[in-house]
């Protein structure tokens, strides 16, 4: 939520300037550690909640039910469809929660948007390579696009006079939608906005729509060896988990400041260079092939 502020993207760590050099903000020993002051100072004040690193969504939706909570930061489409619909006043017609302009500081704020196409995974070891691409490419195809987006014709859309899909009143139910087979999350696909709009209402439509030109694309997702592969998944088992931690420690005052060169060293051990090079080659190789 503050991180853009300070030139840093946290939410998944990786941040390419407007040079194409790709950088980890964990390690960043000025922007970083200027951020964790500025989060330490609002938690020690009381404006951040004391017990953040336990509120799930369960607890956040239960507070705003009693209309105990100001501030939440998550997906856009939580506004209306989560957070909003707690709150016996709301109507669908007027906000309770309303997304607002990303915070600014020495630096522009953004949000980070997603990739278009998500669930990516590449084939490295079978008999049968032709028959797996196949798939793959038959998983990714606008027709399979269409049902894992819109499920089937006739049972949760159908298509108006003018050609264009509408969601039936039975997919406005989510158990119907994931029995169904509706956005899953085990295979490639590709976001789609249109499907997402259906089940929003204008207002929220709206002011997304206002709101896009300050999405910043995310790193893509590519890997490029077997190799980079495990070294990607290490840094997602260790160096991903013991960022998290320490920024807690650091916000919440468990450990002080003073050791932030300590931990800019362990990163240093953990091998956060290799990674980032890494990340730095896949997306040379991905601007190459665009």
């Amino acid at each position: 939520m503050f991180e853009p502020a300070f030139g840093l993207d946290l939410s998944t760590g990786f941040i390419i300037d407007d040079y194409g050099n790709v950088s980890y903000s964990y390690s960043d020993s000025v922007n970083y550690r200027k951020y964790l002051e500025f989060v330490n100072d609002l938690y020690e004040e009381g404006l951040i909640e004391k017990d953040y690193e336990k509120c799930t969504r369960d607890i956040i939706k239960e507070r705003c039910s009693r209309n105990t909570t100001g501030v939440i930061f998550d997906y856009s489409w939580h506004m209306s469809m989560l957070y909003s619909a707690q709150y016996n006043e709301y109507n669908g017609d007027t906000p309770v929660f309303k997304g607002g302009v990303p915070l600014s500081g020495e630096h522009q704020g953004f949000y980070i948007g997603r990739n278009a196409v998500s669930g990516i995974f590449g084939v490295t070891k079978t008999d049968n390579v032709i028959s797996a691409v196949k798939v793959l490419d038959y998983l990714i195809s606008d027709y399979n696009e269409d049902m894992y987006c819109f499920g089937i014709d006739g049972v949760s859309y159908y298509m108006d006079d003018e050609g264009n899909k509408v969601f039936m009143d039975a997919a406005k139910d989510d158990a119907f939608i994931q029995k169904l087979g509706v956005n899953p999350i085990c295979v490639p696909s590709r976001q789609s906005v249109a499907a997402t709009d259906m089940l929003l209402p204008e207002w929220h439509i709206r002011l997304d729509k206002q709101l896009a030109k300050y999405v910043r694309k995310p790193l893509p997702f590519m890997y490029v060896s077997s190799s980079d592969v495990d070294k990607n998944n290490g840094y997602i088992n260790y160096i991903s988990k013991y960022v998290d931690d320490e920024e807690n420690d650091f916000i919440t005052g468990r450990q002080s400041l003073s050791s932030f060169d300590a931990y800019l060293n362990t990163l240093d051990n953990m091998g956060i260079k290799e990674i980032t090079s890494i990340k730095q080659k896949q997306y040379n190789l991905y601007k190459n092939n665009m």
